[in-house]
This record gives structure tokens, C-alpha cells and sequence, in this order.
């Protein structure tokens, strides 16, 4: 168990990064609503004329408040849960955040990505690797390789099959970045179950030792 002191340092942290978090995912939300935003209002005025608009800089500041919102869910654990007994209150603050985080990476991420790829970059049905010939006009790069490479035969691959591609990808490695980081949990905690009981530490912040009885 942790000393009172460290814990009170623990709960400092969690605090702090529970407002850094807080305040860095307000401002990137605020960022891409204005990114996002039309250039003229429904009365054809123009409106945020001051923030430039593109689907990027929109990208880019959703990873930035998505990652505010990531501290956020840190910091509660850091400031409530870690190196802490495990209380049914601490176990609820453990569960909500498990909870959001796996909202957020099978949720969230997946369906900015899916409208990233296909209203943005407009990744449709068109081939864009080919062996057996591009369109006249594709609409999008298209690379065109020899179809003696694959023997002769017929084969294309188009951007929603990339884009399906990355998504099943991302989905395998966030369910294997989980059980990883679940296996790893259950170790520490079982090796803080079974370490020997710290030393008492004087008002000095030098261990104690305790006289043996003869």
C-alpha cells in the first residue's frame, strides 16, 4: 500500500491532468466545429471567417480533442484508482473508464475513420492498384502494373477495399492492444498482492527500523 504522502501527490496528478484533458478536448471541439463549419449560414451570411475550412485541419483537430478527452480518462485513474485498495467506488471509476475507452476505440475512431474515407477522401468502388487495365477516367490516381506479375490473370484492388482493409486491421490491433493491457493489469496487480508490506518511513523520509525483541 502506498504511502499517504505519495497518495496525495497521485491525487494532485489525476486532478491536473483531468483539467489539462478537460481543456484540450473543449478547445479541439470548438476547433472542429469551426473547420467543419459552412462558409455561409442558412440566411447566406458568412460565418468563422476568421478560421480557415478543410477536411484535414477538421481531421486534425478531432485527434487533438480525442486526445484531451484520453488524459481525461487517465488522470481519473491516476488520481482515484491507481496504487489505491480496491473499493466497489474505485471499482465503478475503473469500469466507466473501461467503458469509455472501448466506446472510443470501437466506437468513435472507427466512424470518423469511415467518414473520413468515404465522404472526404471519397473513397469509393474504383480500382486504384489494376492488372487489367485503369479507367479513362478514374476520378482518382490509379497505378496500372503488368499482369504478368500475377500470372495472367485478372485482379484490382479498389479504395473501399483499402479502406475496409485499415478498419479490419485497426479493429484486430485495438482488441489485441486490450487483452495485452488486461493480461499485463492482472500481473501487476497480483504482484503488488503478493510483494511484502512496505517499510514505515520517518517524518524525515528515511525507512524505519524497528529494534528486534531479545
Amino acid at each position: 500500500m502506498s504511502s499517504s504522502k505519495e497518495l496525495r501527490r497521485l491525487t494532485l496528478m489525476g486532478i491536473g491532468l483531468m483539467l489539462m484533458g478537460a481543456a484540450v478536448s473543449l478547445i479541439g471541439a470548438l476547433f472542429v466545429h469551426w473547420a467543419g463549419a459552412p462558409e455561409v449560414n442558412s440566411l447566406g451570411e458568412e460565418i468563422y471567417s476568421f478560421f480557415p475550412r478543410h477536411f484535414l485541419l477538421e481531421t486534425l483537430f478531432q485527434i487533438v480533442s480525442l486526445s484531451g478527452v484520453m488524459i481525461l480518462l487517465a488522470g481519473m485513474i491516476i488520481g482515484f484508482v491507481y496504487k489505491r485498495e480496491i473499493t466497489w467506488a474505485r471499482a465503478t471509476i475503473g469500469a466507466f473508464v473501461f467503458t469509455a475507452v472501448s466506446m472510443i476505440l470501437f466506437g468513435v475512431i472507427p466512424n470518423e475513420w469511415l467518414t473520413l474515407a468515404q465522404a472526404d477522401l471519397q473513397w469509393d468502388g474504383r480500382a486504384f492498384v489494376s492488372f487489367v487495365g485503369c479507367p479513362s477516367d478514374p476520378g482518382l490516381p490509379c497505378i496500372e502494373l503488368p499482369s504478368a506479375l500475377i500470372g495472367g490473370n485478372n485482379l484490382e484492388f479498389s479504395w473501399a477495399s483499402l479502406k475496409d482493409a485499415i478498419s479490419f486491421g485497426y479493429s484486430n490491433a485495438a482488441i489485441g492492444g486490450i487483452a495485452f493491457a488486461m493480461i499485463r493489469i492482472q500481473k501487476w496487480a497480483k504482484e503488488q498482492r503478493d510483494a511484502p508490506p512496505p517499510a514505515p518511513i520517518s517524518e524525515y523520509g528515511r525507512p524505519l527500523r524497528i529494534a528486534e525483541e531479545n
